[in-house]
């Protein structure tokens, strides 16, 4: 177990403010995976461990889609807007959480079982000063374990072992320009694709983040802001996933713009690029699925691009169809990975069922070789503390001709 010594400076500069100092420190109201490298073929399975980390900063529930970030919080709202402006507690209008859970993964062709438990603090405040709101802080620490997992993030050092994973913490400046232009700081979601939008946050449900991109969160700043029409954030993050550190300087630079978030349909444009910290892409070049030139150069890094397109119906009855596409490159080889969901959320927004399909293709050295997988999955949310869920994933067909193997995926969460 390591320790992650970057992050004091975003602690730093919160408790310093600004050049000049921040106005008063008063609060007011304003979130798994563990992020598994992609595999040399469309191993679903080994991403089961890997949907925790997303940035629940907006709210409204979209056919049961979005989570409220309201629905499980301990809220702290001792005094009005004018005190909390003028000063205020610490406390004033805290929106915390502790959030615990656990999962349990059942793997065919004689693969071993494996468990995770996450024990953590979700922590959301916007910072006030005379003049109003200038600024939101998030901060999501998770104790984690992991149990007979023999595909982990290299952040753990064996197949049973505790490490301490952020999920999310940034502080996001928002003064400037009444929203419309924003700087955050910190660990941050990568601005791509679907789950820029939808709160996955220590669901079983994901999407391509991980398989496409090799990581969902990661440390850096990024410009952000919501327009009348349009929402955007750009990044750029230092293409490592869990842990700061990296050697064989890994970099990204990441962005997304759509339509607004609670819109009925919303699609979104998604750009990315770098050297990306991903030790199971490389795995293809050291398989021979890649051309071995390249091989002295590799590393541990990735080099990835891509271009995606997102969009989101949720229709005026109980349904909503989502989907998305990437194209781009590994290293030298062209790639085009896909995703389509139909969703189903009760009347009273307690039950959730989905059914996703996967593509994967990939242009190795012999030709281009295609990947796909089914995920059906529930979710039910009897109260505002408790989340129970199970999902089932196929593959259909892997690269390499590997097997057509399955799991079951079962986790329990409670938050108070």
């Amino acid at each position: 177990m390591k320790v992650n010594t970057f992050p004091l400076l975003l602690w730093g500069i919160l408790m310093a403010g600004p050049v000049g100092g921040f106005p008063s420190m008063a609060i007011s109201s304003e979130i798994g995976q563990l992020p598994v490298p992609d595999q040399p073929r469309a191993e679903e399975l080994s991403n089961l461990g890997s949907g925790l980390l997303k940035d629940t900063t907006s709210g409204t529930s979209l056919s049961g889609v979005l989570e409220s970030p309201t629905g499980n919080w301990i809220e702290f709202d001792g005094q009005d807007v004018a005190a909390s402006n003028s000063g205020g507690n610490w406390d004033d209008n805290l929106r915390f959480a502790i959030d615990l859970s656990s999962r349990y993964v059942v793997l065919t062709h004689g693969k071993k079982d494996f468990s995770q438990q996450f024990i953590g603090i979700d922590l959301h405040k916007v910072l006030v000063g005379p003049d109003g709101d200038w600024g939101t802080f998030i901060f999501q620490g998770y104790l984690t374990r992991i149990n007979n997992q023999e595909r982990h993030p290299a952040a753990f050092e064996s197949d049973n072992d505790w490490e301490m994973v952020y999920r999310i913490w940034n502080l996001n400046y928002t003064a400037l320009a009444d929203g419309e232009m924003n700087f955050k700081l910190g660990r941050f979601e990568i601005p791509y694709g679907l789950e820029h939008d939808i709160d996955t946050n220590g669901h079983l449900l994901d999407y391509l983040s991980l398989r496409n991109l090799g990581l969902k969160p990661d440390w850096g700043a990024t410009i952000n802001g919501i327009l009348p029409h349009w929402q955007y954030e750009i990044g750029l993050s230092r293409g490592t996933g869990i842990e700061y550190t990296q050697r064989n300087d890994p970099y990204i630079v990441s962005g997304r713009i759509s339509t607004p978030a609670e819109g009925i349909l919303v699609m979104g444009l998604s750009g990315f690029h770098g050297r990306v910290a991903n030790a199971g892409a490389v795995a293809n070049v050291r398989a021979g699925l890649a051309d071995p030139a390249e091989l002295g150069a590799v590393g541990s890094i990735v080099r990835r691009t891509r271009f995606g397109l997102d969009a989101a119906w949720y229709t005026a009855s109980q349904f909503a169809l989502l989907g998305e596409v990437s194209v781009g490159r590994d290293y030298r080889q062209d790639v085009v990975n896909g995703l389509v969901e139909l969703d189903w959320n009760s009347q009273d927004e307690t039950v959730l069922l989905y059914l996703q399909g996967r593509f994967f293709n990939q242009r190795f050295t012999s030709g281009w070789d295609d990947a796909f997988a089914t995920r059906l999955g529930v979710r039910y949310n009897p109260d505002n503390h408790w989340d129970f869920s199970a999902q089932y994933i196929q593959n259909i067909s892997a690269f390499r001709a590997a097997p057509h193997d399955a799991a079951v995926a079962f986790q329990i969460r409670y938050r108070y």
